[in-house]
Protein backbone atom coordinates (compact mmCIF):
# COMPACT_ATOMS: atom_id res chain seq x y z
CA UNK A 1 0.00 0.00 0.00
CA UNK A 2 1.42 3.37 -1.02
CA UNK A 3 1.90 5.99 1.68
CA UNK A 4 0.55 9.08 -0.09
CA UNK A 5 1.43 11.41 2.76
CA UNK A 6 5.10 10.56 2.28
CA UNK A 7 4.87 10.53 -1.51
CA UNK A 8 3.17 13.94 -1.65
CA UNK A 9 5.67 15.45 0.79
CA UNK A 10 8.46 14.86 -1.72
CA UNK A 11 6.60 14.95 -5.02
CA UNK A 12 7.24 18.55 -6.04
CA UNK A 13 10.99 18.24 -5.39
CA UNK A 14 11.13 14.88 -7.16
CA UNK A 15 9.29 16.32 -10.18
CA UNK A 16 11.69 19.28 -10.29
CA UNK A 17 14.69 16.94 -10.13
CA UNK A 18 13.56 14.89 -13.15
CA UNK A 19 12.11 17.77 -15.17
CA UNK A 20 15.11 17.99 -17.56
CA UNK A 21 14.84 14.26 -18.31
CA UNK A 22 11.08 14.60 -18.71
CA UNK A 23 11.56 17.47 -21.19
CA UNK A 24 13.85 15.19 -23.23
CA UNK A 25 11.18 12.50 -23.06
CA UNK A 26 8.58 14.92 -24.40
CA UNK A 27 10.86 15.63 -27.37
CA UNK A 28 11.07 11.90 -28.09
CA UNK A 29 7.35 11.37 -27.60
CA UNK A 30 6.58 14.26 -29.95
CA UNK A 31 8.20 12.30 -32.78
CA UNK A 32 5.67 9.46 -32.50
CA UNK A 33 2.47 9.50 -34.49
CA UNK A 34 -0.51 10.65 -32.46
CA UNK A 35 -1.98 7.14 -32.65
CA UNK A 36 1.25 5.51 -31.44
CA UNK A 37 1.53 8.01 -28.60
CA UNK A 38 -2.11 7.61 -27.59
CA UNK A 39 -1.71 3.82 -27.45
CA UNK A 40 1.55 4.06 -25.49
CA UNK A 41 0.06 6.57 -23.06
CA UNK A 42 -3.08 4.46 -22.54
CA UNK A 43 -1.08 1.28 -21.87
CA UNK A 44 1.18 3.11 -19.45
CA UNK A 45 -1.77 4.85 -17.76
CA UNK A 46 -3.53 1.53 -17.18
CA UNK A 47 -0.46 -0.19 -15.72
CA UNK A 48 0.37 2.74 -13.42
CA UNK A 49 -3.18 3.30 -12.21
CA UNK A 50 -3.40 -0.38 -11.29
CA UNK A 51 -0.90 0.57 -8.55
CA UNK A 52 -2.50 3.84 -7.38
CA UNK A 53 -5.63 4.68 -5.42
CA UNK A 54 -6.86 8.20 -6.17
CA UNK A 55 -9.09 8.25 -3.09
CA UNK A 56 -6.06 7.72 -0.86
CA UNK A 57 -4.37 10.71 -2.49
CA UNK A 58 -6.83 13.32 -3.87
CA UNK A 59 -3.99 15.80 -4.27
CA UNK A 60 -5.44 17.11 -7.52
CA UNK A 61 -8.52 18.23 -5.55
CA UNK A 62 -6.40 19.68 -2.77
CA UNK A 63 -4.03 21.86 -4.79
CA UNK A 64 -5.69 22.42 -8.16
CA UNK A 65 -8.93 23.63 -9.59
CA UNK A 66 -10.75 22.48 -12.68
CA UNK A 67 -11.99 24.91 -15.27
CA UNK A 68 -15.75 25.01 -15.48
CA UNK A 69 -17.43 24.98 -18.87
CA UNK A 70 -20.95 26.30 -19.02
CA UNK A 71 -22.22 22.70 -19.27
CA UNK A 72 -20.34 21.90 -16.03
CA UNK A 73 -21.93 24.86 -14.27
CA UNK A 74 -25.42 23.82 -15.40
CA UNK A 75 -24.91 20.16 -14.40
CA UNK A 76 -23.51 21.05 -10.96
CA UNK A 77 -26.13 23.72 -10.31
CA UNK A 78 -28.90 21.25 -11.09
CA UNK A 79 -27.25 18.60 -8.89
CA UNK A 80 -27.01 21.06 -5.99
CA UNK A 81 -30.47 22.56 -6.50
CA UNK A 82 -29.12 25.96 -7.50
CA UNK A 83 -29.52 28.23 -10.47
CA UNK A 84 -26.39 28.43 -12.64
CA UNK A 85 -25.85 32.07 -11.64
CA UNK A 86 -26.07 31.11 -7.96
CA UNK A 87 -23.55 28.32 -8.44
CA UNK A 88 -21.14 30.67 -10.21
CA UNK A 89 -21.47 33.32 -7.51
CA UNK A 90 -21.12 30.92 -4.60
CA UNK A 91 -18.31 28.68 -5.83
CA UNK A 92 -16.41 30.15 -8.78
CA UNK A 93 -14.44 33.11 -10.06
CA UNK A 94 -12.79 34.13 -13.31
CA UNK A 95 -9.01 33.69 -13.16
CA UNK A 96 -6.24 35.69 -14.80
CA UNK A 97 -6.52 33.80 -18.11
CA UNK A 98 -10.30 34.25 -18.19
CA UNK A 99 -11.19 30.70 -17.13
CA UNK A 100 -13.95 29.98 -14.64
CA UNK A 101 -12.35 28.17 -11.67
CA UNK A 102 -13.09 27.48 -8.02
CA UNK A 103 -12.76 30.44 -5.67
CA UNK A 104 -10.41 28.49 -3.43
CA UNK A 105 -8.58 25.25 -2.88
CA UNK A 106 -8.87 22.61 -1.66
CA UNK A 107 -12.04 21.89 -3.59
CA UNK A 108 -15.08 22.69 -1.48
CA UNK A 109 -16.68 19.46 -2.71
CA UNK A 110 -13.87 17.25 -1.40
CA UNK A 111 -14.98 15.39 1.73
CA UNK A 112 -12.53 12.89 3.30
CA UNK A 113 -10.77 12.46 -0.06
CA UNK A 114 -14.05 11.78 -1.83
CA UNK A 115 -15.97 14.00 -4.22
CA UNK A 116 -19.36 14.91 -2.84
CA UNK A 117 -20.58 15.89 -6.34
CA UNK A 118 -18.95 12.94 -8.12
CA UNK A 119 -21.95 12.19 -10.37
CA UNK A 120 -22.02 15.81 -11.56
CA UNK A 121 -18.31 16.67 -11.37
CA UNK A 122 -16.78 18.95 -14.03
CA UNK A 123 -15.38 17.44 -17.22
CA UNK A 124 -11.84 18.43 -16.18
CA UNK A 125 -12.25 16.24 -13.09
CA UNK A 126 -13.81 13.42 -15.10
CA UNK A 127 -10.84 13.38 -17.46
CA UNK A 128 -7.97 14.11 -15.07
CA UNK A 129 -5.10 13.42 -15.48
CA UNK A 130 -5.83 13.15 -19.22
CA UNK A 131 -3.19 10.44 -19.72
CA UNK A 132 -5.67 7.91 -21.09
CA UNK A 133 -7.38 10.19 -23.62
CA UNK A 134 -6.90 10.58 -27.35
CA UNK A 135 -4.83 13.57 -28.30
CA UNK A 136 -2.21 12.99 -25.62
CA UNK A 137 0.33 14.74 -27.87
CA UNK A 138 -1.65 17.97 -27.36
CA UNK A 139 -1.32 17.70 -23.57
CA UNK A 140 2.36 16.84 -23.07
CA UNK A 141 3.35 20.14 -21.44
CA UNK A 142 0.26 20.22 -19.20
CA UNK A 143 0.89 16.61 -18.24
CA UNK A 144 4.50 17.46 -17.42
CA UNK A 145 3.17 20.09 -15.00
CA UNK A 146 0.93 17.45 -13.45
CA UNK A 147 3.99 15.39 -12.43
CA UNK A 148 4.31 17.68 -9.40
CA UNK A 149 0.63 17.24 -8.47
CA UNK A 150 -0.24 13.63 -9.23
CA UNK A 151 1.98 10.73 -8.12
CA UNK A 152 0.49 8.55 -10.87
CA UNK A 153 1.44 11.05 -13.57
CA UNK A 154 4.94 11.21 -12.10
CA UNK A 155 5.09 7.41 -12.36
CA UNK A 156 3.72 7.46 -15.92
CA UNK A 157 6.62 9.66 -16.99
CA UNK A 158 9.09 7.43 -15.17
CA UNK A 159 7.68 4.33 -16.86
CA UNK A 160 7.66 6.01 -20.28
CA UNK A 161 11.34 6.88 -19.88
CA UNK A 162 12.16 3.18 -19.56
CA UNK A 163 10.72 2.62 -23.03
CA UNK A 164 13.07 5.08 -24.79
Amino acid sequence: MKNYKEILAGLEDAAAAVKPANKKLITKLSKLSSKELDNLALQTHESVFAEHNCMKCANCCKVGTPTFKESDVKRLALFLGLKPAEFKEKYTKIDDVNDRVLKKTPCVFLKRNMCSVYEARPSDCRNYPHTDKKGFHNNLEVTLGNTKICPAVFDIFEKLKTKF
